[in-house]
């Protein structure tokens, strides 16, 4: 069986890597540079968080069979990305357990930033 290729891409600044509602069939590791992941509500542009270099996104895609992208993301600076599908990202975690690691760290920290701001929501709303 032949080994798989990586897959990298770069984009330039302002440039979309995904729309919201686009299909997740992958995930990106951010090589070099920086993404704002957003979200559109109205017309407005409304981010939620900056990733750098080390850092994954798109992963939801790949956990959840036939899920959609929840946010957009666009570059912030010139970035190149390693593209993994869901049978690469998973043939790393079992030959990797760290890069395992890493992402649920991430998201872990994602998660207890996201309840962190939940929490300023309601303080904000109940008064």
């Amino acid at each position: 069986m032949a080994e798989a290729q990586n897959v990298y891409v770069s984009f330039l600044p302002e440039q979309l890597v995904f729309r919201e509602n686009d299909p997740a069939n992958e995930m990106f590791y951010i090589l070099e540079g920086s993404v704002e992941v957003f979200k559109e509500i109205e017309g407005r542009k409304i981010s939620l968080g900056g990733l750098q270099k080390g850092e994954v996104f798109g992963e939801m895609g790949l956990l959840e069979a036939g899920c959609a992208r929840t946010a957009s993301v666009q570059a912030v600076s010139e970035v190149k990305l390693l593209v993994l599908n869901k049978d690469e990202f998973f043939k790393r975690i079992k030959e990797n357990p760290q890069f395992c690691l890493n992402i649920l760290k991430s998201l872990s920290l994602r998660l207890q930033k996201a309840n962190e701001e939940l929490m300023v929501l309601k303080f904000v709303v109940s008064g």
